[in-house]
């Protein structure tokens, strides 16, 4: 019992440490626009929204939960016509790495993990798209409130479109703390 007391202690004492020095630790990209252009001939560029919310461990990482809906061509989703706007959803887990910072102008890279889903139904009452596992790797730069982000979305599934990605959001949080101490 007494080997596992310090530890315990140790870690409670470093806690506000562990989270970012410089930047308010919870940052929200409340709405944000994509533009899609997907890589297979079949489909065609697209629009969507995003949300991100994100923890910022420290100054120079982060951890999120993304979600995204991009809406296609009700006409031309996989190559026939569809009942209705074709929506895909995506869920994923995301981290990113600041290799730049100054003040609130920050550049970074990072990936995001998690599920695609793009169910729909043609006219000819055939189900197209499915579920699946994807990967994106993503650069961006983040100026003041805004966060600029291009991505490349490859989904480990057949019937899903892997897709370049251009997205601009609007970020509540996650700005640099103000030095109380300097004078103004």
């Amino acid at each position: 019992m007494k080997n596992i007391i310090l530890p315990i202690l140790i870690c409670i004492t470093s806690i506000s440490h562990v989270f970012s020095q410089n930047y308010m630790f919870l940052e929200w990209e409340i709405v944000g626009v994509s533009f899609i252009a997907p890589t297979d001939e079949k489909n065609i560029n697209t629009l969507g929204f995003h949300s991100e919310l994100r923890l910022n461990l420290s100054d120079k990482f982060s951890l999120g939960f993304k979600t995204e809906n991009h809406i296609f061509n009700p006409y031309k989703m996989f190559g026939e016509p569809i009942r209705s706007f074709g929506i895909t959803t995506s869920l994923s887990v995301t981290s990113d790495y600041y290799f730049h910072n100054n003040i609130n102008k920050r550049g970074y890279f990072g990936v995001t993990v998690g599920s695609f889903d793009n169910m729909a139904t043609t006219e000819s009452g055939i189900d197209v798209g499915g579920r699946g596992f994807g990967i994106t790797p993503r650069v961006g730069y983040e100026f003041s409130i805004f966060r600029l982000t291009g991505e490349y979305n490859f989904v480990f599934l057949e019937d899903f479109p892997n897709y370049f990605g251009l997205r601009l959001g609007i970020n509540i949080g996650g700005r640099y703390k103000k030095n109380k101490d300097a004078k103004t």
